[in-house]
């Protein structure tokens, strides 16, 4: 965490969203299916891959590790020659090749086989000005996914592109704004805090 994110935690500020959100009624349909879907544990490896612990539980930083690792960065335009394509658990572990939505889905599954409470977020990554130049029409919608996972009542945000990124606190991050987030069940949307 670098020494802003620490100056922030310990003033105890925040980003200005709501990162619990507002539940949907319904899905969100992102790449041709709805987002809950994109969720395969069950693609992941069973006991005995790497980042799985003697215990059988998956230990969060020894996934999120692993994925780095084995991760090769690759816009959709170079690997598939269009402008997006959402890959599923099952293509990306093949070579570990894609960008920012395929890493985030794989580590995601990960964390909900081993009974996490983690979700994918969508949202913008660059902070407040960023999310202004989209309503301003000036800007792609959504730029960015990653993950977020509650531990102890606390929410963090886990950047599975960044290879030197460490957790980051996701309530007093300024550069991850979340605009929807889902599990397996759930698909939420955050709204600034007024």
């Amino acid at each position: 965490m670098g020494l802003f994110n620490r100056m922030l935690l310990l003033l105890g500020s925040r980003n200005g969203y709501d990162l619990k959100g507002t539940l949907m009624p319904f899905g969100l349909w992102m790449g041709g299916r709805d987002l809950r879907k994109w969720i395969e544990p069950e693609k992941i490896p069973d006991v005995g891959a790497t980042f799985v612990e003697a215990t059988h539980r998956l230990n969060l930083i020894e996934a999120w590790s692993y994925l780095k690792a084995q991760q090769t960065y690759i816009s959709d335009e170079v690997k598939f020659h269009a402008k997006e394509h959402w890959q599923s658990v099952e293509e990306y572990q093949a070579d570990f090749r894609g960008d920012y939505e395929d890493s985030a889905i794989w580590l995601l599954s990960a964390l909900i086989k081993h009974n996490y409470a983690a979700f994918g977020v969508i949202g913008f990554y660059g902070g407040y000005w960023k999310r202004r130049a989209w309503l301003k029409g000036k800007e792609t919608p959504y730029n960015h996914v990653w993950v977020m996972v509650w531990l102890s009542g606390k929410p963090w945000l886990l950047e599975t592109t960044d290879k030197t990124a460490m957790p980051i606190r996701a309530d007093v991050d300024p550069q991850h704004i979340p605009v929807y987030s889902w599990n397996r069940t759930e698909v939420f949307v955050h709204k600034e805090k007024r």
